[in-house]
């Protein structure tokens, strides 16, 4: 039972993701999480400060700014996205478990001698 709603979880995770990506590799007993939005900036090379330079030097930093914030709201709307899946997995989940059992019930109501 565990085990299958583990698998459910994992898939309702992993499957149809719009956004960031959760992965559990092979070898290790955590999740891991990385943007697929957002595009980490790449520092410029300063040989000497001039003032192209010192304009690189700034835009590298708006650069960095604006990346943090992408990754801040990727991270926060695939929270909440994740969270709802694994409510709606569990909910699915316990109504099988019931319906299962009540079947199994019904069964041996209906099977009971006389």
């Amino acid at each position: 039972m565990k085990t299958a709603m583990f698998g459910i979880v994992v898939c309702a995770l992993g499957f149809g993701a719009s956004a960031g990506e959760i992965s559990k590799r092979t070898y290790s007993r955590y999740f891991e999480w990385e943007s697929t939005e957002c595009y980490k900036p790449t520092a410029p090379y300063i040989y000497k400060l001039d003032q192209y330079t010192r304009w690189e030097a700034e835009n590298y930093v708006d650069e960095v700014e604006q990346y943090i914030s992408c990754v801040e709201a990727e991270a926060q709307n695939d929270f909440f996205d994740a969270k709802r899946k694994l409510a709606d997995a569990i909910e699915e989940g316990r109504d099988e478990a019931i319906a299962d059992v009540q079947n199994d019930l019904d069964s041996f109501i209906r099977d009971l001698p006389g």
